[in-house]
Order: C-alpha cells, then structure tokens, then sequence
C-alpha cells in the first residue's frame, strides 16, 4: 500500500464538526468537575489513570524513507519525549477492570508550523491505543462513547 502524504486536502471536516467539538468539551468539563467532587482532586476526563510516565529520547534518524520525510519527520534531530500509559475512563478503576489502554506521547522542542490553536507552542503529542484502530471514525463518533462515560463517573 503506498504512503499518503499529508495535506490539508486528505482531512475532511464533518458539516457540523463545530457544535460536535463544544459538546465534546462541554462533557468533558462536566466529567473533570463531577471526578474533582468525588476525589477532590482534578483528573483527565478520559485516561485518568495513569499507570506509567516514562522520560526519553525519540531519535528522528537521518536515512527516513522519501514518504516519512514529513512534518516532525522531515529532517534528522534529537528530541526530549514524555511517554504516558493510561486506561480510558476518566475515572480512576480497578486495574482489574478491563478497559482501552492508551499511549500519549508528547515531543518537546519541536520547531515549524503549527494549528492554529497550538500557535506558538513547541510540542508535538501522539496519541494511540492497544486495538488496530481507533474505535471511532469521526469526532461525532467520538461524542457517543464520553455522553455514555458522563452517566457514571465516581469512585469504584
């Protein structure tokens, strides 16, 4: 299968991907506030529990193949990385339940154009999850799931 440059051209928003976006956090904000009643303290509204953060180093090498040689990826360097792995909910479970694990990764230092609403930032974060895909196509798709998560949070 052959590698799919990025361009703004490959991303196509939803018609109504706005309001979807101010439903998102307008539940993800009740989610932060409900947790901080319940523990007294402040969690993620999704990946509040953390079972490891790891420090390194991600090696961007020299010798990328023609179709990596994009964004963070266009040239040879060396940058600081935070690693997070969490479980999914935003509240803080068992570990024996099961739940989605997560993998957050955030680059520091990283230079050249950036979002609009990341402007002026240096970071560069990575997000990933232990299935083969993302469980959702779309940001709509995305509202579902965390409506469902707002219904039950509190302490197990």
């Amino acid at each position: 299968m052959p590698y799919l440059r990025y361009s703004p051209s490959v991303e196509l928003s939803e018609p109504d991907e706005e309001e979807v976006f101010e439903q998102i956090s307008g539940v993800m904000q009740h989610i932060t506030r409900t947790m901080a009643g319940h523990y007294r303290h402040a969690y993620r509204p999704v990946h509040a529990k953390s079972h490891g953060v790891l420090v390194g180093i991600l090696d961007v090498p020299a010798n990328l193949g023609e179709p990596f040689l994009q964004g963070l990826f266009a040239k040879a360097g060396r940058y600081p990385a935070i690693l997070r792995f969490s479980t999914n909910p935003g509240d803080i479970l068992a570990d024996s339940v099961s739940s989605p694990r997560g993998l957050a990764i955030k680059i520091l230092n990283v230079e050249g154009e950036m979002l609009a609403s990341h402007s002026g930032n240096t970071t560069q974060d990575f997000v990933g999850v232990n299935a083969k895909a993302f469980g959702v196509p779309n940001p709509a798709g995305f509202l579902k799931p965390i409506q469902l998560l707002d219904k039950t949070p509190g302490p197990s």
